[in-house]
């Protein structure tokens, strides 16, 4: 039982995290056009216009695969100025996913 709990203590420290997964999407989307993003990671969910003529568009990924009892979510609001430019990355919601303890972290690597 303790070898049990030890393996598991490592194989979670080993795992990404939703603060990792922000900073890499952060560094990958920041200052690429938000039509990039959608194109590489499916359409937004949502849009609302800024009154300084840019946008803040809530992005969602959900998936439930096959023999998978939970549903594998990632969610974030990407922020355009008014040339589609993104200018800031947040991550709303961060589930479990597929091989480690951050959905968003598997997506933005």
């Amino acid at each position: 039982m303790r070898g049990a709990v030890i393996v598991a203590a490592l194989v979670l420290a080993g795992c990404n995290s939703t603060e990792q997964a922000t900073t890499s999407a952060r560094s990958r989307w920041i200052g690429q056009q938000s039509d990039s993003f959608f194109v590489a990671n499916g359409a937004p969910k949502q849009t609302h216009n800024l009154s300084g003529g840019g946008r803040v568009y809530t992005w969602e990924n959900v998936s439930r695969p096959a023999g998978i009892t939970t549903r594998l979510i990632c969610s974030a609001d990407i922020v355009a100025d008014a040339s589609g430019r993104i200018s800031e990355v947040r991550i709303r919601e961060d589930g479990i996913g597929m091989w480690n303890m951050s959905r968003c972290s598997e997506i933005f690597g």
